[in-house]
């Protein structure tokens, strides 16, 4: 997706899902504002965190279809197993 990404994720402990997402928005961040020059001008992810519990298989296999088709409901793709193209 060129806008934002999604994730399932399971922690195997408390607190290493906020950090590596932290780690990830940070050094996503970075690259980005070190490519296009613009450290310090903008704010890329401020406020869009998102998470939901997932708490049986069900709802497990609800979630992963959703991120899978994602692509393909926006029309960046014709089928879901192709998967988002990096245009970058």
């Amino acid at each position: 997706m060129p806008n934002h990404w999604h994730f399932v994720l399971q922690p195997m402990e408390d607190g290493v899902m906020t950090n590596f997402l932290q780690w990830v928005s940070l050094t996503h961040t970075m690259r980005l504002h070190a490519h296009y020059g613009t450290g310090g001008q903008r704010h890329l992810h401020q406020g869009r965190l998102k998470s939901f519990p997932v708490q049986d298989d069900e709802h497990f296999l609800l979630v992963c279809r959703y991120v899978e088709r994602n692509a393909l409901r926006a029309g960046l793709v014709r089928r879901a197993e192709e998967g988002p193209k990096n245009e970058s």
